[in-house]
């Protein structure tokens, strides 16, 4: 088990706010997903070793880094954990390439050598440059570089977007998901956007008001009408992880069914993630002929959440054929999706939990995000 979690803490200056907190997680990359105020950064500084715990315990990797009974409290320096902020917070008055030497004076993996880190993260440019000089995405990268050159057993990330320019946050996205596919650490990722937290992964946890709700994988999760209705306020989303296709031109294939792609996408774009909002998803009975919606996807219905006039459908999609997919992150899920109909249209269509049904949807409902 990657990271075990099972404690209390309540603020000191706030004594209305008590954090309770019970996981594991073992996946690559797992969301710390919530609205704010819910304690996400308060858990992230308690595992650091920022905070100390009133009770429980904390284990990372086999080790138990804190245990109130057995009276077990490592620092933070003998934690060996990366933590990434929402500003880079570098040494201003060290270049980059002290910034990153400082995290690295006893380094002894291979994995994590400098030059191996520079060249996974790009900075190699940069090296020279002082903090005031870079923008918000390469402070960001260089933030990354340091927490990954301390050969972190697990990487803590607090909103590491929140302060990089919009249109470079798929830049930093694809630098994660090389960190997640190329080396072994994993991470505990907070943000509000289910969209950047979808390109990671599909391992999440949900906390409100300070409680874990639960934990699991994001279409699973929704099961919960507590967790579904805070996901549906912070805005639900369907993200696409597409894999290459023998034809040439705007197609790739989800789940093993062939997709069509906007007329806009390149041919790197066939192994991109796109998004797909659920409104923008028609449900058919039968497979429908003859229409200008080129994407059809074969599912089963798994659940159906009436939500305050409107009805959202969890999804199984078929395989289309025999290739294993990835499109949960190494997650056995099978893929699915959230479709958002009417009332009526549940009633007319008579729409059923294991029922089989086809999603339709426009080519360009899709919207790359990197």
């Amino acid at each position: 088990m990657a990271l075990k979690v099972d404690i209390s803490w309540s603020a000191p200056k706030q004594s209305n706010f008590k954090l309770e907190a019970s996981f594991s997680c073992d996946a690559k990359v797992n969301a710390l997903f919530g609205p704010s105020g819910s304690g996400k950064s308060s858990l992230l500084n308690l595992i650091a070793g920022l905070l100390q715990p009133a009770t429980g315990e904390i284990v990372v990797q086999g080790e138990t880094l804190y245990h109130h009974e057995q009276g077990i409290t490592l620092p933070a320096f003998r934690r060996r954990i990366g933590y990434v902020f929402q500003e880079a917070r570098l040494f201003p008055h060290l270049n980059v390439a002290e910034n990153l030497n400082y995290a690295a004076p006893n380094q002894k993996s291979a994995d994590f050598s400098l030059e191996k880190i520079v060249s996974m993260l790009e900075i190699g440019a940069l090296l020279k440059r002082r903090p005031d000089s870079l923008s918000g995405g390469e402070r960001q990268r260089v933030a990354l570089g340091r927490a990954l050159l301390s050969e972190p057993r697990l990487l803590l990330l607090d909103e590491p977007l929140a302060a990089v320019e919009h249109g470079l946050r798929d830049q930093i996205i694809s630098f994660l998901e090389r960190i997640r596919n190329e080396l072994s650490i994993p991470m505990l990722y907070v943000s509000h956007s289910l969209e950047e937290l979808l390109q990671l992964t599909k391992s999440f946890i949900v906390i409100e008001q300070g409680k874990v709700l639960d934990s699991g994988s994001y279409y699973s999760l929704l099961k919960n009408e507590r967790i579904f209705r805070l996901a549906e306020r912070l805005g639900l989303i369907n993200i696409l992880q597409m894999q290459s296709a023998e034809k040439v031109g705007n197609c790739a294939r989800f789940a093993g069914n062939e997709i069509r792609l906007p007329a806009n996408a390149t041919a790197a774009d066939t192994r991109q993630s796109f998004s797909l909002r659920p409104k923008d998803i028609i449900i058919a009975r039968n497979q429908p002929e003859g229409l200008s919606v080129q994407n059809c996807l074969p599912g089963t219905i798994a659940s159906i959440v009436h939500s305050e006039g409107r009805v959202l459908l969890r999804i199984r999609i078929t395989n289309g054929d025999s290739t294993p997919t990835d499109n949960n992150n190494n997650n056995n899920d099978i893929p699915e999706l959230i479709a958002e109909v009417t009332p009526r249209a549940v009633k007319d269509l008579q729409l059923d939990v294991d029922g089989e049904i086809y999603c339709l949807f426009k080519a360009t409902a899709l919207e790359s995000v990197g």
